[in-house]
């Protein structure tokens, strides 16, 4: 199968472009870094002539759309960024589909899920109007919106994953995951600053990569699969302890703080129809993935 990944050179296009290869499927991809490797395109996905021609070159059968701005504080300083890529972006996608014939996997995220206080079933933005709680989780339902559309309009095949809370593998920035930034200010003995308050499940990128690469044999027009771990449920202010006793860093880093505002306070998702049709599984625990995030960041600092 011939795939193509937009932010391939990003932590989940990278990863899933190295499961995917291992499948034996053709695997190309585009990103906006300079980069001598010969299965690479150089593009912004939200400049049309540069998508098309990217596209053009590869001719896939599907496309996994993982090229984003991530996150509710980039999306704030990076907003330009942020309406770009997410939006214009992804209709670019939607566009050219109609003219190279691929299916789409579009990115979405837990975000979309807002202020909704419950198990997160993906029928819940049928059932009810939720309101997102930032400008990042307001481009991932457009997107989910573009993707319905796209299909009404010009029959283009979509499926929709949600990802809940992914870490592992991450090159640090004050951008990335939660447990990222906590194991990485651990390791530097900056203060890991806990909004109390809030509790999340978290699920290690290779086992998100896995299921995503099964939809490639398992591709079911119109679904949408929540993908994350339901099988261990933490409170940020517990994450943040456990990250200082691995690290073997002073507790007195610990700096708790009010709730955050507008965020999600708790999120427990459904992974039911992600187990039922792609096999979803968790095969690394919590206490496992932390260790794995700090060797990580550790061989990433040289120490």
């Amino acid at each position: 199968m011939k795939i193509f990944i937009t932010g391939i050179c990003g932590v989940v296009g990278s990863e899933l472009a190295r499961e995917l290869r291992s499948r034996g499927h053709q695997v190309t991809g585009c990103d906006l870094q300079h980069t001598p490797l010969a299965d690479y395109y150089r593009c912004d996905i939200a400049d049309y002539r540069q998508l098309r021609e990217a596209l053009e070159w590869a001719k896939p059968d599907i496309v996994y759309n993982a090229a984003a701005e991530f996150g509710r504080k980039n999306g704030e300083d990076y907003y330009e960024q942020l309406f770009r890529t997410n939006m214009i972006g992804t209709k670019n996608l939607i566009s050219l589909a109609r003219e190279f014939g691929y299916r789409i996997v579009q990115f979405s995220s837990s975000e979309v899920y807002g202020d909704y206080d419950g198990v997160m079933t993906e029928d819940v933005t049928e059932r009810l109007v939720i309101k997102p709680l930032n400008d990042y989780a307001g481009t991932k339902i457009f997107n989910e919106w573009q993707m319905i559309n796209g299909h009404a309009m010009y029959g283009i095949p979509y499926v929709i994953v949600r990802l809940f809370n992914l870490y592992g593998n991450e090159p640090y920035s004050r951008y990335r995951s939660v447990i990222c930034r906590f194991c990485n200010d651990a390791l530097a003995g900056n203060r890991i600053i806990v909004h109390q308050g809030h509790q999340r499940s978290f699920i290690y990128i290779t086992d998100a990569v896995n299921t995503l690469a099964n939809i490639v044999n398992n591709f079911q027009c119109g679904a949408v699969y929540n993908i994350g771990n339901t099988t261990e449920m933490f409170r940020i202010e517990d994450v943040a302890q456990s990250i200082l006793r691995k690290a073997c860093a002073s507790p007195d880093l610990l700096d708790v703080r009010e709730a955050e505002p507008l965020t999600t306070r708790i999120k427990i998702c459904d992974t039911t129809a992600a187990e039922k049709a792609l096999g979803h599984r968790i095969t690394v625990g919590f206490e496992e993935g932390i260790e794995r995030t700090l060797a990580f960041l550790r061989a990433e600092q040289g120490v």
